[in-house]
């Protein structure tokens, strides 16, 4: 019981009480339409279910478990990772929707190839798959150390993500349940570990290092090429270029903002009125809001904007940036972002942190001076047109979510 109080205040603070009351009446609505409409259709979905399986003999096929909508505005691993081994020709993946607030989703929905997004998580475990896989994530607070061990009795192959550092910052207030389930997922060498950084393997390593894998996070190429002779328009792209047009040169970042973001970094950067500052994404934990950030003229906040249609706003700006904290969490993070931004082309520079250091194309700032001057030192470059950043898109390249999805196909080719 204290664990869903503190859940519910950790997403009142986060969304305000209107806005929690609001998301919680859907979700409620949602899982009694789908427990409904599960029982009056049941024989409809299994039928589709059956045609699908038939369509698709000898494929390994893969169940992801129901914790994250398929259709969130922040398309994130999960939805990436599903899309590229969807386009492999021997996978059948299930994306098991909860159906919370995006989804609306009754039956299977075919998405890509062999992608196909469904609410029928339990339909699919029940049903008798040979060669399934149950694919798990470390962030989800739904699903149960029990779910994990059936899966095992049952002899599926069971996948666990670990994806980010179990920190209260990242999923809030962590249970006892979750930490045993984590525990487990960590210690049996029967489960096929991803995990996404260098810290988090290490971790893992203490443990066992048979049957652990690193995949980092991508990038999906395509979503990040800009075509003018199609291109977007609309009232926050044209806010973001009249804006942009009153100063020497703009730096970007979009995301998610919390308390691992420095926000003095970025006002230390906001003191020289020569540069834009242009911030996109969700104020997670209301730490945006409170840093006063927002009160320079040459700060522009355009909230969240849909993945599709991320690349012409950062396209618009000059450089590229995660001015994250330096500490433990942001050291196990492998960050989407920067690969989409390699894809972009446009220079990067990020703080000292671990899974940045990786890549030659990453400019690295120690100290806020060192940042400020690398802004100027891009700034002058691109205005003399001598900035080339092939290397990046080389990097994107090598990063591409199709490239990881083909490395977890050949792990679980090892373990069939």
């Amino acid at each position: 019981m204290s664990y869903i109080i503190a859940k519910v205040k950790d997403n009142i603070r986060k969304y305000g009480i209107l806005t929690f009351f609001k998301r919680a009446h859907k979700k409620i609505s949602n899982v009694l339409l789908t427990l409904i409409n599960n029982f009056i259709f049941f024989n409809k979905y299994n039928k589709q279910l059956n045609d699908i399986l038939s369509n698709n003999i000898n494929k390994k096929v893969i169940v992801f478990y129901p914790f994250f909508d398929f259709n969130m505005p922040n398309f994130q691993r999960f939805q990436q990772i599903a899309m590229a081994l969807g386009k492999l020709d021997d996978i059948l993946f299930f994306y098991c929707t909860p159906n919370n607030i995006y989804d609306n989703i009754f039956g299977f929905k075919n998405i890509n190839n062999n992608l196909y997004i469904t609410n029928q998580y339990e339909l699919l475990i029940k049903k008798n798959i040979q060669n399934r896989i149950l694919y798990f994530v470390s962030t989800d607070v739904k699903s149960s150390l029990n779910d994990i061990k059936k899966a095992s009795i049952r002899g599926d192959t069971v996948i666990y993500d670990y994806v980010d550092e179990m920190h209260k910052d990242i999923i809030g207030n962590i249970n006892n349940s979750q930490i045993e389930k984590h525990k487990f997922a960590i210690e049996n060498k029967d489960i096929i570990v991803l995990v996404t950084a260098d810290k988090l393997l290490n971790e893992v390593y203490k443990t066992r290092t048979e049957n652990v894998y690193l995949i980092t996070n991508g990038v999906n190429i395509n979503d990040f090429v800009v075509n003018y002779k199609n291109d977007y328009k609309n009232e926050k792209l044209n806010k973001l270029r009249e804006f942009k047009s009153k100063f020497k040169g703009t730096i970007c970042y979009y995301g998610a903002f919390a308390k691992w973001f420095d926000y003095e970094l970025i006002k230390y950067i906001a003191k020289d009125k020569n540069i834009g500052i242009v911030l996109i994404g969700i104020d997670y934990d209301m730490s945006l809001k409170n840093s006063n950030l927002l009160e320079y003229d040459n700060v522009l906040f355009l909230g969240i904007i849909e993945y599709k249609k991320l690349k012409y706003y950062a396209n618009e700006c000059d450089i590229m940036t995660i001015p994250f904290v330096v500490n433990e969490l942001t050291d196990s993070t492998s960050p989407v972002k920067l690969f989409e931004y390699m894809a972009l082309k446009k220079p990067i520079i990020t703080t000292n942190m671990l899974e940045c250091r990786k890549y030659k194309s990453v400019n690295i700032a120690n100290t806020y001076q060192e940042f400020l001057d690398l802004v100027y030192f891009f700034i002058d470059q691109l205005l003399k047109k001598e900035f080339d950043n092939k290397l990046a898109f080389e990097e994107a390249v090598e990063n591409s979510w199709i490239t990881k999805a083909k490395k977890i196909n050949d792990i679980i080719k090892m373990k069939s």
